[in-house]
């Protein structure tokens, strides 16, 4: 069986990786911050707050290495879940394969630089979890078509992602 040494990888690009934490009361600070603002959140995630904390800090920290985007560029932020719950009937708790889904929430550029931008990119992914990925009905709308229309949507966008896999570790 082949050996692969992760590091090797970081290696070739010119891509720098580091780890953040956001302890507990970091991301409670973020929720209630953000229903300060925007209360029309019925129940701010985790992964809302801190995904909207890293987009809006990724997007701004472009002026700092020299990059210019236009203020009408659309950003975008996607996102995978487990969609396993979320059908009607719902898959069985020991079913070991993939169910996935995923959502995508996107805003012109300028509205994440601004001060509001991170009020106004967790207000966005959490819309697209309401209106999408938890609504039985909207879940598995047009799967057969996800990949092309996803394509066409994306083509000339700016792209941020999430993705996990969960109690494994890689490293």
């Amino acid at each position: 069986m082949p050996s692969f040494n992760i590091h090797l990888c970081l290696y070739i690009t010119n891509r720098v990786r580091a780890t953040y934490i956001l302890s507990q009361a970091d991301i409670q600070k973020l929720k209630d911050s953000l229903l300060a603002r925007k209360p029309g959140i019925v129940h701010p995630s985790s992964f809302v707050v801190t995904t909207a904390y890293v987009w809006t800090c990724l997007v701004k920290s472009g002026p700092a290495i020299g990059e210019e985007v236009d203020a009408d560029t659309p950003e975008c932020f996607g996102f995978a879940a487990d969609f396993r719950a979320r059908l009607d009937p719902p898959v069985p708790a020991n079913y070991f394969g993939n169910c996935l889904g995923g959502g995508l929430a996107e805003i012109k550029h300028q509205d994440l630089m601004e001060i509001e931008g991170y009020f106004i990119a967790a207000e966005a992914i959490a819309e697209v979890i309401r209106t999408k990925v938890n609504n039985k009905e909207q879940v598995l709308k047009d799967a057969e078509n996800w990949l092309k229309e996803r394509a066409k949507k994306l083509k000339g966008k700016r792209m941020l992602s999430s993705s996990w896999i969960a109690q494994v570790r890689l490293i």
